[in-house]
């Protein structure tokens, strides 16, 4: 499969009809106000990735973030880093995603809890980064790489728009030891848009990108329990009206009752790690 289209099936496996309005109805929902929203009611959907708000603040942590920082999101998806990026430090942030329907969300949501003056977004590929060399202080990427099959090219673009001595913290799935994991997963409905490395093989493609790996924190034990909470609530719960559900479809118990599994069995693993252009 080229690249072209395997972006389109990327596109096609994240694209959700009428997203934008599912959100603002599933807001209203539970009894928010879209005149007085803020940054924190939009948690439990725009923090896309395991164990949500808690990562990512985690994450903010790791990365040492300053107000100073121009900060590039990559594969930034409804934008909730960027504005949790934005308001708590004041920080210039741009997000960028492959999918064209996670950035005119991300816009919509930025303007309505009032960030757009300091978070902006554009649609582009990660193995094609739309900006100059040297442009941000701070790479953050939260569960993007595991769709892009040519990490070198991405780990080397994210060095090249990165200023000298720049930082990059990510937080990702990678392959474990035991075997092949089930499908579908919250990433993927098939193996075939799944490109997952292990973690000694991610470290060496990165250092071969010029990037210096100063920090790795492995994720997996804390991730399995959060998700096997999520999953043991299934059955007593009926479908959120406001939630990643939204984002991952209709199948969202299987994919993440498969992610728990994966998790669990050890084919998959979880860490969080900040690197150093070099």
């Amino acid at each position: 499969m080229n690249l072209k289209s395997l972006n389109e099936s990327i596109r096609t496996y994240y694209r959700r009809s009428g997203l934008l309005d599912k959100i603002l109805v599933g807001i209203e929902r539970t009894g928010k106000c879209l005149d007085s929203l803020n940054r924190e009611d939009l948690a439990s959907i725009d923090q896309f990735h395991t164990r949500g708000l808690d990562a990512s603040i985690e994450l903010i942590q790791l990365a040492q973030v300053q107000s100073s920082d121009c900060v590039l999101d990559v594969g930034c998806g409804l934008g909730g880093s960027c504005r949790l990026l934005a308001s708590q430090f004041g920080s210039k942030v741009v997000g960028v995603d492959l999918t064209d329907e996670f950035i005119d969300v991300a816009k919509k949501l930025t303007e309505i809890v009032g960030l757009d003056s300091m978070v902006s977004f554009k649609r582009g590929d990660a193995l094609e980064l739309p900006f100059d060399n040297a442009s941000f202080d701070l790479v953050w990427t939260e569960h993007t790489q595991m769709n892009i099959a040519d990490k070198f090219r991405f780990y080397k673009e994210i060095a090249r728009v990165l200023k000298p001595a720049g930082r990059m913290v990510f937080h990702d799935v990678f392959q474990s030891g035991a075997g092949v994991p089930k499908f579908p997963v919250p990433w993927a409905k098939e193996a075939k848009f799944s490109f997952l490395v292990s973690e000694d093989k991610a470290k060496e493609i990165m250092m071969s990108s010029g990037l210096l790996v100063e920090s790795w924190v492995g994720k997996r034990d804390v991730s399995a329990q959060f998700l096997n909470k999520l999953v043991a609530g299934f059955e007593r719960s009926a479908k959120p009206p406001f939630g990643a559900n939204l984002l991952m479809g209709e199948d969202y118990r299987e994919k993440l009752q498969n992610y728990e599994s994966n998790l669990k069995q050890n084919r998959v693993t979880v860490a969080m790690g900040r690197l150093l252009k070099v």
